[in-house]
């Protein structure tokens, strides 16, 4: 009876919550027993939830762009092609992709582009050059994150931990499991997930983007949005492909130098110089002025103090003097040397009560700007050694600036960044021959030997600020951030204002 009543019980609890009852139900003489191994009826197989990409009428998929990028690559191995040509080709998708069967590798508001319109999209994001890198076009469309100055040094740091011989390129392998400033994957999860799936994810770039949540739950659960982490993962696989060196290699320092960009094109090249110098370059013309102001001070305390000890060698030598001659009285050498040390005394005095006003902190710190500078910081910043020679360590990059700029410096990273028929255009260097000559003129008109006398070198902040400078910076549009679907979104909507 009491095994009648407890199965009584499971298919009252049953009829109550609606619930089908799966497990064999079994009566062995005097007992009920539920086989939790055997089901009665066929459980229909959950299908996994997948993770897709979201897309808008005005962004792009990394899997489009991962196709646009063959394409380019096809017309364009090396990066650099005629800005007519990619045009030419961002039309031809355009016009193509409306016909029935044609792949919309471009997103859905493109097609109501005209092909003028296309023009005014690259002429706006290119600043009208003649000469473009498809690899900027595609780093615009991916509207990833624009990093800051520190994350952007940290993961200049990050990788080259992982290259002693500093070749400027890592593995795959050592890509992948370093963290970038849109996507960190230095948890367990993440070194796990590339391990098991790297080649299926270089598949999904190319193929629908969307991944299982079960395959990999543990590397979605902790995300806010999977799939804006899926995005930003293949993001990164996509920025892997474009700027491998070969099949095993990938240049990081070409990869940091394309997101060398800011609202103002002067703070967007001061990243650029950080990346190739180590440590934050100082652009800011008020911060400038002050580096300056206490150079000054220091230089006109060393030759405060040369004059001060010139003195006192031609003071020991008239009192030798007088002393050697016979008929000179003590009391008179006695007399120069009293008033000799009473005006020590008194400019000590006044030294010492400027120094109570002004700070109360510990006198051997070494100062910059009001902030405590480690030791070995103030050494690679002391004048006469420029603080480009060394990169300063990750934990004390921050405060490491650098004020003097060589010019072979700047012509390497522009070179570096910029298309050299760009820069070598008549609109950039005038009449000069290249733009070496243009920026050595710039170099001869900012040199202040009163500062520094050596050659080639100048003040940053001065340099950044410079008017030629300036209008080279605007020119090339290189480290200026915009929005690829913003421009887009202007253009479709000044013609309907039209």
């Amino acid at each position: 009876m009491l095994s009648v009543n407890e199965m009584a019980s499971v298919f009252c609890f049953a009829i109550e919550e609606g619930r089908v009852l799966e497990k064999e139900l079994l009566l062995d003489g005097d007992r009920f027993v539920v086989r939790s191994d055997v089901y009665v009826t066929k459980l229909e197989a959950e299908e996994p939830k997948r993770v897709k990409e979201i897309t808008s009428s005005l962004q792009f998929r990394m899997a489009n762009l991962a196709r646009l990028m063959e394409i380019f690559k096809r017309a364009a191995p090396s990066g650099t092609m005629c800005e007519r040509s990619l045009v030419y080709i961002l039309q031809d998708l355009a016009s193509h992709g409306q016909e029935e069967g044609e792949p919309m590798l471009l997103p859905c508001c493109w097609y109501e582009l005209r092909l003028s319109d296309v023009s005014r999209v690259i002429d706006r994001l290119f600043e009208s050059v003649d000469y473009v890198d498809w690899r900027e076009f595609l780093v615009h469309a991916m509207d990833l994150p624009v990093p800051t100055l520190r994350e952007i040094l940290a993961a200049r740091d990050r990788f080259r931990a992982q290259d002693p011989d500093l070749r400027e390129v890592v593995s795959l392998t050592q890509y992948h499991r370093t963290s970038l400033w849109f996507h960190d994957c230095s948890t367990e999860s993440f070194e796990e997930f590339f391990d098991s799936h790297d080649e299926k994810l270089r598949q999904l770039l190319y193929d629908d983007a969307t991944v299982s949540l079960r395959s990999c739950a543990q590397l979605f659960e902790s995300c806010p949005s999977p799939e804006e982490t899926l995005r930003r993962m293949l993001a990164k696989e996509l920025l892997c492909r474009m700027y491998m060196t070969d099949r095993r290699s990938v240049n990081y320092t070409a990869l940091l130098l394309a997101f060398c960009k800011d609202e103002k094109p002067r703070d967007g090249f001061a990243k650029a110089l950080a990346l190739a110098l180590g440590s934050r370059v100082c652009a800011d013309t008020e911060e400038g002025e002050r580096y300056v102001k206490e150079l000054v001070e220091r230089k006109r305390d060393i030759i405060s103090t040369s004059l001060e000890e010139k003195e006192n060698d031609e003071l020991l030598h008239t009192v030798w003097s007088l002393v050697m001659v016979r008929n000179q009285l003590p009391a008179q050498v006695a007399k120069m040397i009293l008033k000799r040390l009473m005006r020590q005394i008194q400019r000590r005095i006044d030294g010492d009560s400027e120094d109570q006003e002004s700070s109360l902190e510990d006198t051997n710190t070494f100062k910059l700007f009001g902030e405590s500078v480690p030791d070995g910081v103030a050494e690679a910043e002391s004048f006469g050694e420029y603080a480009w020679m060394e990169s300063a360590p990750e934990s004390v990059a921050e405060e490491l600036v650098i004020y003097w700029l060589p010019l072979n410096t700047c012509i390497t990273v522009l070179a570096a960044a910029v298309p050299w028929r760009v820069l070598n255009s008549e609109k950039i260097i005038g009449k000069c021959k290249t733009l070496a000559e243009r920026l050595a003129s710039v170099y001869e008109e900012l040199r202040d030997v009163d500062l520094n006398d050596e050659k080639d070198v100048v003040l940053a902040h001065r340099l950044l600020n410079h008017e030629f400078m300036a209008q080279l910076l605007n020119t090339v549009g290189k480290f200026t951030v915009k929005s690829l679907a913003s421009i887009v979104g202007e253009i479709l909507l000044e013609r309907r204002d039209a």
